[in-house]
């Protein structure tokens, strides 16, 4: 039973997944060094600490559907909005199993996975294909102009801008778009 535990222990330990070992009230028991990195907190300012904590707002209602779930002894798989320490808001894909605690007491293993990079990632490559379509398709600069601005606009929520064109035959920069 002791070799079972350790091995338990050390996979819990180098999951590069952020795990927590949680009780169906919320409130976190077990960290791992890989949540820790994903949030910025010290295991320190985690245990003990409620879930609700490191969520915004917005997200509340939905971290009381799955605590409620899992004290039915149900599993969920699903994606919640939380924030860094430093207030940067990320995006976890979130794997939820209930458990028996050492204790007795139900609880909760949650493995955390960190997938707001791969989204951008995403989200990225859709606008970029999405302008290489529209490109394709203007017969006029300031079409082009629109298209890029557009495309810019999405992604980083541009609230101003210009595009200028170098007219080869000049050397003159000439603006097509200001916005």
């Amino acid at each position: 039973w002791e070799q079972q535990e350790a091995l338990y222990q050390t996979l819990f330990d180098i999951s590069p997944d952020g795990t927590l070992l949680v009780d169906t009230s919320g409130t976190i028991l077990r960290v791992n060094q890989a949540i820790c990195q994903i949030c910025g907190y010290s295991p320190a300012e985690l245990l003990g600490a409620d879930v609700r904590h490191f969520v915004p707002a917005e997200s509340l209602r939905q971290v009381e559907t799955h605590l409620t779930a899992l004290r039915a002894g149900r599993s969920s798989e699903h994606e919640v909005r939380s924030q860094h320490k430093n207030g940067e808001p990320c995006l976890l894909r979130i794997n939820e199993k209930p458990v028996r605690l050492p204790d007795g007491r139900p609880g909760a293993l949650i493995v955390a996975r960190d997938i707001t990079r791969s989204r951008q990632d995403e989200r990225m490559r859709e606008v970029f294909l999405s302008l290489a379509a529209n490109l394709s398709g203007t017969r006029a600069s300031q079409e082009a102009a629109r298209a890029i601005f557009a495309a810019a606009d999405q992604l980083w929520k541009w609230d101003c801008g210009t595009l200028d064109i170098l007219l080869p035959q000049s050397g003159l920069v000439e603006t097509v778009l200001a916005c």
